[in-house]
């Protein structure tokens, strides 16, 4: 696993599976979590790490949105509040459909909120406020005075994933990033990132949503099936193969909910 000092008492915490991110925030003997990494191996490393290296005990649990490949470690935090919006059942599974791997990680938050809560802890105050797009559950976690934002999933890479929610949320829920001006972002996956990276999730939403609109003048669902990646992010950009996977079940769901379509 890979970790690095974000700020003073600010860590970030990569697992192996799918590069999921994890950030602590130490207040002396006491320790903020938020997320849980992606699989059981990570976690158990993450606990290890929390143990041994932090030397700390983890007395909050704050969960952007209940998908599995962030809440691995929650079941090993059994003295841990965990945090989480009041309509975090939204973006679970309900319990009729949980693979076995989902029931094994679900744990029932301990505190819910519906807008805003404000944490103080140690130097900094965590500003957690709802923020739906990605999911509707999906919160984010405000550090003014670490110039650091916590922002979830609404940005994979370069792609904004359509599957749970619309452009439109997509998009606001993104804005509402960029208005804290913050130098760094810390999303769902793949370490520490920058502004950037929000402004590249509007920037494939917005060249997305013109060429749905020029395929859609020629009727044909194949058109908007055949619309590249490439031409969705911006130049001589690296693309992964998750971003491909991605992109090409954005395509689907836009044509199965006719996204895009005023």
């Amino acid at each position: 696993m890979k970790f690095r000092m974000v700020k003073k008492n600010i860590f970030i915490l990569t697992g192996s599976e799918f590069s999921s991110n994890a950030i602590l925030i130490l207040n002396n003997d006491e320790a903020v979590l938020v997320d849980g990494l992606a699989s059981h191996e990570d976690a158990i490393e993450l606990k290890e790490m929390i143990s041994k290296i932090f030397k700390t005990k983890v007395k909050y649990i704050v969960s952007t949105h209940y998908f599995s490949d962030h809440m691995a470690a929650f079941p090993l935090f059994p003295e841990s509040k965990i945090i989480a919006h009041k309509d975090y059942l939204h973006t679970f599974t309900s319990e009729l459909y949980r693979s076995q791997e989902e029931k094994e990680r679900f744990v029932k938050p301990s505190i819910v909120f519906d807008s805003c809560l404000q944490l103080e802890w140690g130097i900094y105050i965590l500003n957690i406020f709802h923020n739906p797009g990605h999911t509707l559950s999906t919160i984010a976690v405000d550090i003014e005075a670490a110039d650091l934002i916590i922002t979830g999933d609404h940005v994979f890479c370069n792609v904004a994933y359509l599957c749970y929610s619309t452009p439109e949320m997509i998009r606001e829920a993104l804005n509402k990033i960029r208005m804290t001006n913050r130098n760094i972002v810390i999303t769902g996956h793949n370490g520490i990132a920058s502004m950037d990276k929000i402004n590249d999730g509007l920037e494939y939403l917005m060249r997305l949503e013109k060429y749905v609109k020029e395929s859609r003048t020629q009727n044909s669902k194949e058109s908007i099936l055949n619309i590249k990646i490439e031409d969705c992010v911006k130049p001589k950009v690296s693309i992964t193969e998750p971003e491909r996977i991605f992109h090409q079940r954005n395509l689907q769901f836009i044509i199965d909910k006719e996204l895009f379509s005023n």
